[in-house]
């Protein structure tokens, strides 16, 4: 009979085992991050509208569009004029916030942002390509997490 208590205790032991393994498992499997694909980034697309002069100010508007099958969230947009090097160009690190952002835009939305860009500033920083502006964006898709966020340069 005792034989016969030890071998129901370690069979019911193994049992909890086996259910805690298993469930264990299972909430593993609904926690996984699902990737994002990295080609949708393409899919944001940008392009100026117009470029009109208001004093000492140049005035962009972009027209952006969210192509991809993602909502963005969270998102800001610079504007810059690379610096020109002897073998090359490098990233210029004084950016400008465009204006009248959307916080979050939907799939196949377009929204349109303003910059101000104050032309004396950009006129003074030696070797800036001032023909070839720069935007990017950086946000997040869908939520608001670390592995949701983007960066892309137009």
């Amino acid at each position: 009979m005792n034989i016969n208590i030890k071998a129901r205790a370690t069979i019911l032991v193994l049992c909890i085992l086996v259910i805690l393994v298993i469930y264990n498992l299972g909430c593993q499997a609904n926690n996984k991050v699902k990737p994002l694909n990295i080609m949708e980034l393409d899919k944001i697309t940008a392009e100026i509208v117009s470029i009109t002069r208001d004093g000492e100010m140049d005035i962009y508007t972009y027209q952006l569009e969210n192509g991809t099958t993602y909502s963005i969230k969270q998102n800001i947009i610079y504007f810059s004029y690379p610096i020109k090097i002897d073998n090359g160009y490098v990233e210029n690190q004084f950016k400008i916030e465009a204006q009248y952002n959307k916080l979050d835009i939907k799939p196949g939305e377009k929204w349109e942002v303003k910059v101000y860009v104050p032309i004396v500033i950009f006129d003074k920083i030696y070797d800036a390509v001032l023909d070839e502006p720069h935007l990017e964006i950086k946000g997040f898709f869908n939520k608001v997490e670390n592995h949701t966020q983007f960066h892309k340069n137009f």
